[in-house]
């Protein structure tokens, strides 16, 4: 995991970016991320299962000094040392729902959320939730 301060600035793509704020391009008829194509122009093919990872957490970044090669675990490593991971990491260190119960056993439900992701769930607020409803009614 490398997590460092950079002293240059961010060189930033001001052309077409993904809906996650990526650089994208076409080349030889292949969509490629940005930070990908440079780093693979410059230093070849990625290995397999290796990951080009931002030091500097700006998307449409393709500066080479800030840009690193690594696992997936790295990267998620690098997210969470930052404070930005996604919200569904965070949610794997709670160890109690919002209403109190704990999040074990037999009350931990593993579900998804609106957008198909797994998210965990308290079997027993889970159950209670139509009573809850209906007493918010009365």
């Amino acid at each position: 995991m490398i997590t460092t301060v950079l002293e240059t600035p961010c060189r930033e793509w001001q052309g077409l970016r993904s809906k996650k704020g990526y650089g994208r391009v076409v080349r030889a008829g292949r969509h490629w991320q940005l930070h990908r194509y440079v780093w693979t122009l410059v230093n070849g093919p990625l290995p397999e299962g290796m990951h080009v990872c931002h030091r500097c957490d700006n998307p449409p970044c393709f500066r080479l000094d800030h840009l690193f090669l690594g696992t997936n675990r790295d990267n998620v490593d690098d997210k969470m040392a930052k404070g930005r991971a996604y919200q569904g990491v965070h949610q794997t260190l709670k160890t109690h729902c919002p209403q109190g119960p704990p999040y074990d056993g037999e009350n931990l439900v593993i579900d998804k959320n609106w957008n198909g992701r797994p998210c965990r769930r308290c079997r027993i607020c889970r159950n209670t939730r139509p009573e809850r409803r209906r007493n918010k009614e009365n």
